[in-house]
């Protein structure tokens, strides 16, 4: 639970019976490898951070191809945060891509949070302005960048990932068939 009070005062200011009402509003959950945290056009009602393991957000387009967004990792919250906080329908699947520690937090807990916690939804406000500057930062430059250029940087930004990803997610993400990943493997 440390993992995520950390993870939160990097935001803002908590007080000690803040944190223990965090710590008693959310809960550990292990999860296996494969589970759907979110489905698309449904609601969420619980936000999850990553404690352990890596998570996957994913659509399908019209053809029925699965196109993954983004994968998150340790010490990072995997959910729909529009959909939570705006109780809107979420676009995106989530699945957890290996076996993962994670904190869920309830909707009833997040309110009480609201409710109680002095500032709350500033660091929220926070956390989330924080999460779409990544996520533009992320996305943008791959834009204009080859299928080599965008795994050359995905190995650089995210070395840990590599072997923890299977190559036909990994592949969906960088925007290339798994044969022109394996290529682009090879040629390096």
């Amino acid at each position: 639970m440390n993992e995520l009070v950390d993870f939160l005062l990097g935001f803002g200011r908590l007080a000690p019976m803040d944190i223990e009402l965090i710590e008693r509003k959310t809960e550990e959950v292990g999860v296996a490898k494969n589970t759907r945290l979110a489905k698309a056009s449904q609601f969420i009602d619980e936000l999850w951070f990553v404690k352990e393991g890596v998570t996957r957000v994913y659509y399908y387009t019209e053809k029925g191809e699965e196109i993954t967004k983004y994968f998150i990792d340790e010490l990072h919250f995997s959910s729909d945060a529009n959909s939570f906080l705006y109780r809107i329908p979420t676009t995106s699947y989530v699945e957890t891509i290996t076996d993962c520690l994670l904190i869920k937090i309830p909707r009833s807990s997040f309110e009480v949070f609201s409710e109680k916690i002095p500032g709350w939804n500033e660091l929220i406000s926070r956390i989330v302005t924080q999460a779409m500057q990544d996520k533009v930062n992320r996305i943008s430059p791959m834009l204009a960048e080859t299928g080599k250029e965008r795994y050359l940087k995905f190995m650089e930004r995210y070395p840990a990932l590599l072997n923890r990803i299977p190559l036909n997610l990994l592949a969906s993400y960088l925007g290339v068939t798994k044969y022109s990943l394996s290529r682009i493997r090879k040629s390096m």
